[in-house]
């Protein structure tokens, strides 16, 4: 037969499932194939004919090649093997350098022993070929030649001298070299992140080393950017993490606006986002955290004056207010004294500062001072004081709400607020009808609940008092009641709020 083909090797990935590998090279015997199982950790074990694999071919020749087949004894039975995933099967020509055919001198000769002699001498050539490739070979430009590889020697590298002969390099003796432990660990140590750590490098330097870019570095060193957003929001609007640091003006003139803060979880400690009020409309602000996240304690938090500005910054856990000039521009005073009026304990015609009559004022041991909500002397105008938590009534909406009977919250009553803190509220919820079915009331702040859902099951009337802060002027402060049905109503009575101080002011009940 004729040969053409250069292939003397194949390789067969395995499954686990197929245990027979063909190949197409001629062989002249079963032995003439060297077969090789490889694993995925490139680990080889040349196989042996019989025990490992059987070879047959096509009537008993292998002119066109043939089929391994893989097995394996068990239990003293030769059966089909199948080598797992990630295995490989290679098949090679592995004839051995002889010519077995005498023919004899001044004789007739077979042209199919001519033929075997011929086909067994190419496929020699072609092994060797195959075996040349996988080979160092010079270039053919190369004007070397006899170049000799010498023996492999152990922790050597093999180079040229001089570039005509190959040669292992000589080790350096350790008696010539001072390598410290430190140093040798450090050479050791199998990636960048194991060599920081021996370097004695914190987590966080680690970790700012790491950062792709400025802004991951600035999150890592928790530094805020102190920008300003040139244009200002009209419409509702989520802060996004990339706002740390930046102040957003708002312009509410077309109506109210909502800030939405995004979850403490996905933001990082010392993240801070400024609010700023650029309008002069009576129109407000509103920022509110994620789900039941709060700010300073509550739900939301309003800017209603132009100008007004807030910061924001994440603790850790939570939201809390750094800077709020709602407070600071507020009318916080405590007293304003008319430039008019002649203070006999100050002693002046015109107050210019704060004297001994100022501070009785402000103690409220100035005879011309009430605990009640109008001054006794007109001539002193007392003027909105923060709210902080206390005991003074400084007003009250007692009289009996309407009666509530559906199972919705419904708004009974209402108190405007004309100051900015924490206020002490306090109501009465009536249970009206025998039974236990449960009514309900729960102090609101501009229609959105702040305060605890309490309840009552049995007739009679229950006071309820809960401290809520981050008041602003103009909130409303409002009480909702929840009933049952017809025979089991709600109502209230008893609306109050006290602050610390009994102070004159234009709370007015709506």
């Amino acid at each position: 037969m004729t040969i053409s083909a250069e292939n003397v090797r194949v390789i067969h990935a395995c499954n686990g499932i197929v245990t027979d590998f063909a190949f197409t090279f001629k062989i002249f015997a079963k032995d003439d194939i060297k077969v090789i199982a490889t694993d995925s950790g490139s680990n080889e074990t040349i196989l042996a004919i019989t025990t490992d694999y059987t070879v047959i071919g096509e009537n008993g020749k292998f002119e066109s090649g043939g089929m391994v087949s893989t097995v394996k004894e068990i239990d003293g039975v030769m059966t089909s093997y199948a080598y797992p995933d990630g295995y490989t099967i290679t098949i090679l020509l592995n004839l051995a350098f002889e010519q077995g055919i005498d023919l004899a001198y001044g004789g007739q000769y077979s042209s199919r022993s001519l033929e075997q002699m011929s086909d067994r001498l190419t496929k020699i050539c072609q092994q060797l070929n195959d075996a040349i490739r996988r080979s160092l070979i010079l270039s053919p430009v190369s004007a070397l030649s006899n170049l000799t590889v010498p023996d492999p020697v152990s922790g050597r590298w093999l180079y040229s001298p001089d570039g005509v002969t190959l040669a292992w390099a000589e080790s350096i003796e350790a008696t010539g070299l001072v390598v410290t432990d430190y140093a040798k660990t450090l050479l050791d140590d199998i990636n960048a992140s194991t060599a920081l750590t021996t370097l004695g490098l914190t987590a966080f330097i680690k970790t700012l080393m790491d950062d792709a870019n400025a802004y991951t570095a600035r999150k890592t060193l928790q530094t805020p950017m102190s920008r300003v957003l040139t244009v200002a929001k009209t419409a509702a609007y989520t802060i996004l993490s990339t706002d740390d640091g930046m102040l957003i003006p708002v312009d509410a003139t077309a109506g109210n606006i909502a800030i939405t803060l995004p979850a403490v979880a996905t933001l990082w400690n010392g993240f801070c986002i400024g609010i700023k009020k650029i309008d002069a409309s009576a129109n407000y602000v509103e920022s509110t955290p994620n789900g039941a996240e709060t700010i300073d304690g509550v739900s939301s938090h309003f800017l209603r004056r132009q100008n007004n500005m807030v910061w924001y910054v994440v603790d850790g856990t939570g939201w809390k207010i750094a800077i709020n000039t709602e407070i600071a521009n507020s009318e916080i005073i405590g007293i304003m004294i008319n430039d008019s009026v002649k203070d006999p304990a100050a002693g002046i015609a015109g107050l210019r500062t704060l004297g001994t009559g100022a501070t009785q004022a402000v103690s409220n041991s100035d005879a011309r001072l009430s605990d009640e909500r109008t001054p006794l002397d007109a001539s002193v105008t007392q003027r909105k004081l923060n709210y902080a938590v206390g005991d003074a009534l400084i007003i009250s909406n007692d009289a009996e709400s309407a009666i509530i009977s559906v199972r919705t919250w419904t708004k009974v009553k209402e108190i405007v607020v004309a100051r900015i803190g924490a206020l002490r509220i306090r109501f009465t919820l009536k249970k009206n009808g025998a039974g236990t079915a449960a009514v309900y009331g729960r102090i609101y702040r501009n229609g959105v609940a702040v305060g605890a859902q309490q309840s009552r099951s049995e007739s009679g009337v229950t006071e309820f008092s809960e401290d809520i802060s981050s008041w602003a002027p103009g909130d409303l402060c409002q009480i909702y009641a929840y009933g049952y049905n017809a025979d089991h109503t709600a109502s209230i009575t008893n609306f109050r709020l006290y602050s610390m101080y009994r102070q004159a002011e234009g709370v007015t009940l709506a």
